[in-house]
């Protein structure tokens, strides 16, 4: 069983050697690990590119391209977004058109002092 380093398995998939490794930490990608090292075996890489491969039907009797449902890390990152982020945009938003800022969190100083 011949072993590839990062870097000639990126090579092998042409890829970065930084994508290789975020796959493998994320367990998309299998590896073997020898100390620090991580090394891949060309039936891992095959392993891989079978998971990541996807059919081109383009044809005039292919179904139509669907999006894919939402997995539990994407809903987590919308929620994130919706609860922190967009909430800062819009206060940023506000201050630049000098318009009256909202208290946003219940657990916020301005919301307690709006609440009496």
């Amino acid at each position: 069983m011949k072993l590839l380093t990062v870097k000639d398995a990126a090579e092998s998939l042409r890829v970065s050697a930084t994508t290789v490794r975020q796959a493998a930490g994320a367990g998309a990608l299998g590896c073997v690990r020898i100390g620090r090292r991580l090394l891949f075996t060309e039936e891992q890489l095959a392993a891989y590119i079978a998971a990541n491969t996807r059919r081109a039907d383009t044809g005039p009797g292919a179904p139509p391209t669907t999006r894919p449902a939402a997995d539990e890390g994407s809903r987590r990152a919308l929620r994130f977004y919706e609860s922190r982020i967009a909430p800062l945009v819009a206060d940023r938003r506000a201050r630049r058109e000098g318009k009256a800022l909202v208290p946003m969190g219940i657990g916020s100083k301005a919301y307690r002092r709006a609440q009496g």
